[in-house]
């Protein structure tokens, strides 16, 4: 498999990977002293100062934190002057701590331990939050502070979700994300589910076995999908196109498993990945032994369809890739940490040698998804047919915390084997089937010897953080505005056409060589 090294722990954020992540042997602390919350708040602010993909002003963090700490407990109130926080209840000042030179953890962990105390003393006792309360307050205003890759898991948070363990391990292969009404699908991550049409990304779950879910935490509302493997679970769900709520009963399945699937079409093997879980390269390699073999000459190609496949664990990604890439780069990363440049090879031992793929995107193909788009697009394994993918480049890593809590944050960005870095940017796809064209208008320019995106457009690089720039180069591919699905269609035709295939790889080489001179 592929040649990789590893350092620290490269934890996807998901249920399975959090407890094993966080779990430090620590039984966590239910009740917090002064001097826990000091350990607690240092501990945050020096993984991020280690870690953290960008230089962080800690100052400034700590404010964030103290910030959501107000939110959460009213009538505190977090004023910033020149140099200082202020932090009071109601008009009264209660701690005040100055900028100075307080850029060190430690002594900006001491002040928030100040700060929460007197916080906690300045109320009257009937309503006063404890020192639990307000700490994880703190942390999660530093996670949310973070970006797309910041989270806090506090302790009470694991330990609800273990305590539902013993039933499972069964769930809905699904990701979820709060709304006003309830808790609304994200992704969907298994294939059983994915090809079953019950739900689908945008519905809103509004209650678990008649259980209404609005006002549920994540801990909460993912305790009640757990429950034995093949048990049904009943879903209050609305649909985004419809007004009226519906039951839908499911079967729960393991969790991350059934994540890819295939048919045969024809001569064509499609290959349909939702998410790239822990099974997802073992279940691969025995679909394409038992539909291949050593032989793939009876098919005229496969269709690798990552379309709403939101990624998923970064090891997983790369073994993907190297199962059908000979030799070469699948992704470099780099950040802050001496440990997060890290360099993945292929190992020249694939599967399916020969036979020809196309990868299929969308706007939804995130992460883990967009790496493996990337590598095969790349080393010229594949043709990617679709539309522009997510742009989530950036590698999270998931630290315990001495309370038994977790911390996920963006430790690394993936640069592709083009050197770009493929986040807020995307995978530009080789054939764009996005938009409003139709079928017979992205064919009928292929077979001109028209319709790619030449390598020199799709390679560029862009700064991440240049919102023009990024949008600018994300609309020369759009998402389909109609709805329609043409993207099956097109890659179908560019395998079962002769020698399209090649032309288009063709294609792509004199536009490279072009670009060059």
């Amino acid at each position: 498999m592929a040649q990789f090294r590893s350092v620290l722990a490269l934890c996807a954020l998901g249920l399975l990977s959090l407890t094993g992540c966080a779990a430090s042997g620590s039984g966590g602390w239910m009740e917090m002293s002064p001097e826990r919350v000091e350990i607690l708040a240092t501990a945050v602010l020096e993984q991020v100062d280690e870690f953290y993909i960008e230089e962080p002003d800690l100052f400034e963090l700590t404010v964030d934190g103290l910030r959501q700490v107000a939110e959460d407990h009213p009538p505190t109130q977090v004023e910033v002057e020149t140099g200082a926080v202020i932090v009071l209840v109601g008009d009264t000042e209660v701690h005040r701590m100055d900028r100075g030179a307080q850029l060190d953890p430690r002594l900006l962990g001491q002040q928030t331990a100040l700060a929460l105390t007197r916080l906690r003393d300045s109320f009257p006792e009937e309503d006063a939050p404890d020192l639990v309360e307000l700490s994880d307050s703190f942390a999660h205003g530093i996670a949310n502070s973070l970006g797309l890759g910041g989270k806090y898991w506090p302790h009470r948070q694991r330990v609800a979700i273990e305590e539902q363990l013993p039933l499972g391990p069964g769930t809905v292969n699904a990701s979820f994300k709060p709304s006003d009404d309830g808790w609304q699908v994200s992704s969907i991550l298994s294939v059983g589910l994915l090809e079953s049409d019950l739900i689908s990304r945008g519905d809103t779950v509004l209650a678990v076995d008649g259980v209404p879910v609005q006002d549920a935490d994540a801990a909460e509302f993912l305790a009640r999908l757990w429950g034995p493997v093949d048990s049904p679970v009943t879903l209050t769900m609305l649909t985004e196109d419809e007004s009226t709520a519906v039951p839908v009963t499911l079967r729960r399945e393991l969790s991350g498993s059934n994540t890819v699937g295939a048919h045969n079409q024809g001569k064509t093997l499609r290959i349909l990945v939702a998410s790239l879980g822990r099974t997802t390269v073992k279940d691969l390699h025995a679909i394409l032994d038992g539909s291949l073999g050593d032989d793939t000459k009876d098919y005229l190609g496969a269709v690798i369809d990552l379309r709403g496949n939101p990624g998923g664990f970064l090891p997983t990604s790369i073994e993907f890739a190297d199962s059908f890439m000979a030799d070469g780069r699948i992704l470099s990363t780099t950040g802050r940490h001496p440990d997060s440049h890290q360099y993945f090879s292929a190992a020249r031992d694939q599967k399916a040698k020969g036979l020809r793929l196309v990868v299929l995107t969308d706007e939804q193909t995130g992460s883990g998804a967009e790496i493996v788009a990337a590598a095969l697009q790349d080393s010229r394994r594949a043709v990617v047919v679709g539309s522009t993918t997510f742009g989530l480049g950036a590698i999270r890593n998931v630290v315990p915390l001495p309370n038994a809590a977790a911390l996920s944050l963006n430790w690394a960005e993936a640069i592709t084997p083009s050197d770009y870095r493929l986040d807020q940017r995307g995978i530009m796809p080789t054939v764009c089937s996005g938009g409003d064209a139709t079928t017979g208008e992205v064919l009928t320019a292929l077979r001109a010897g028209r319709g790619i995106i030449d390598r020199a457009t799709r390679t560029r690089d862009i700064d991440p953080k240049d919102a023009e720039a990024v949008e600018s180069f994300r609309a020369l591919c759009p998402p389909r505005g109609d709805g329609a699905d043409i993207s099956l269609e097109v890659a179908t035709a560019i395998l079962e056409e002769p020698g399209l295939y090649e032309q288009i790889l063709a294609l792509d080489d004199r536009s490279a060589q072009t670009a060059a001179h």
